[in-house]
């Protein structure tokens, strides 16, 4: 989350935050955060589209990256989060929520594909 922070913020790029000291795993990071930011836009209108999910959201999970992070996993990523807490619950508890409202939407219908094809590769 501390380098997808560091790039919504613009004070790093995406390379040297990633490749900052400090970084494990820096290829899984850097695939991470460049996924969860090229499906950024399309992720927070998945949550927009339900009513109250901004907010519930925002409340248990306060930095915009963790949120994205998170929803990215769950939605188009892995389907699950890690950790427990009322962040991943508030998440998982909004993930039929959003899966519903996105039914049937085009973009959503790509990114799912295209994220589903990149992991298998």
């Amino acid at each position: 989350a501390g380098v997808l922070d560091q790039v919504l913020k613009r004070t790093r790029g995406l390379r040297s935050a990633v490749l900052a000291p400090g970084v494990g795993n820096k290829r899984r990071v850097m695939a991470l955060v460049t996924k969860t930011l090229q499906h950024a836009a399309l992720l927070e209108a998945a949550v927009a589209r339900v009513p109250g999910a901004p907010d519930k959201l925002s409340a248990a999970v306060p930095r915009r990256s963790m949120r994205l992070l998170m929803t990215f996993d769950l939605l188009l990523g892995r389907g699950s989060v890690r950790g427990g807490g009322k962040a991943v619950r508030a998440i998982k508890e909004l993930k039929p929520s959003i899966e519903a409202a996105m039914q049937g939407d085009a973009a959503w219908e790509a990114a799912r594909i295209a994220v589903a094809t990149a992991s298998e590769a």
